[in-house]
């Protein structure tokens, strides 16, 4: 306990107790400096509530806007509608849909349209490891800033209720979905193999600074 020295009338000191009250210091607290003051941070999450008039309501209050509406399985079904046929167990194969990616980089990387018929049943009797590397070697040629796309934009799936209509450039969509992990698009980033599950949800919204 800290303590004052008291001098007497006889000049005696005696040691007391040194107490500290409202009263005594002026009707102050103490402040214990040890503790540095506390600091709120407000988070505001980049997906909100949707609004079905307009695409840029959706997200008003993140500061950030839908850029472009983005899905496979529409490139899919309007470029290469075989990839997505279902098969005795009632859906596509990974297979199938992985052909019908190349076949779409096949057509991304052509200046003039080319025939696609019966290019996807010759890709299914290739190997997978085979289609793999051609998408990768396909989807690597393709520049996203060429294209329009911003260099980073957070990619989330399209759960959101919009009038923005999927962007069926097979370009556009090929860059995104090889240039996108853990709901980020790099546009310099390396590109990385397709999610050719068929049942996983294969839409990305891309939203950027508004």
């Amino acid at each position: 306990m800290t303590s004052r020295r008291h001098f007497g009338s006889a000049g005696e000191n005696r040691e007391q107790p040194l107490r500290y009250s409202l009263m005594e210091t002026g009707g102050d607290a103490l402040h214990n400096m040890s503790c540095p003051p506390r600091s709120r941070l407000t988070v505001t999450p980049y997906r909100t509530m949707c609004s079905k008039e307009t695409s840029r309501a959706c997200n008003q209050e993140s500061g950030l806007e839908i850029r472009f509406n983005l899905s496979r399985n529409n490139t899919l079904r309007h470029f290469v509608p075989e990839s997505l046929k279902p098969c005795s167990h009632g859906h596509p194969t990974r297979k199938q849909v992985l052909a019908g990616l190349v076949v779409v980089s096949r057509i991304a990387l052509q200046t003039e349209g080319i025939d696609t018929s019966g290019i996807h049943p010759e890709l299914m009797e290739q190997t997978r490891e085979s289609l793999e590397d051609e998408y990768l070697e396909n989807v690597v040629q393709l520049d996203p800033f060429s294209l329009g796309l911003p260099a980073f934009a957070l990619a989330s799936r399209a759960r959101c209720a919009t009038v923005m209509r999927p962007d069926l450039d097979p370009k556009r969509m090929l860059a995104v979905f090889s240039r996108t992990h853990a709901g980020l698009f790099v546009a310099s980033r390396s590109p990385v193999l397709p999610d050719s599950e068929p049942e996983h949800d294969t839409s990305y919204l891309l939203y950027v600074p508004g």
